[in-house]
């Protein structure tokens, strides 16, 4: 759980929320409009994001690899 949370913070807010600021410059739309837009995003961010922690954590297990 440690991994995904810091993958969901550090990724998908981020890049969402850079995302959601390059939109408002481009498009011209207040930034509160932008985020709600995409909003439509966060479900697919939230698969794969689990689907890379699952990914690295069964990688790390063949490799027998440890960080934490």
């Amino acid at each position: 759980m440690f991994e995904l949370l810091i993958l969901l913070l550090a990724g998908v807010i981020f890049i969402d929320l850079v995302g959601a600021i390059w939109l408002s410059y481009q498009s011209h739309i207040t930034l509160i409009a932008a985020l709600i837009s995409n909003l439509a995003f966060i479900p697919g961010d939230l698969i794969k994001s689990a689907l890379a922690v699952i990914i690295v954590r069964r990688i790390r297990k063949a490799m027998h690899l440890s960080l934490f």
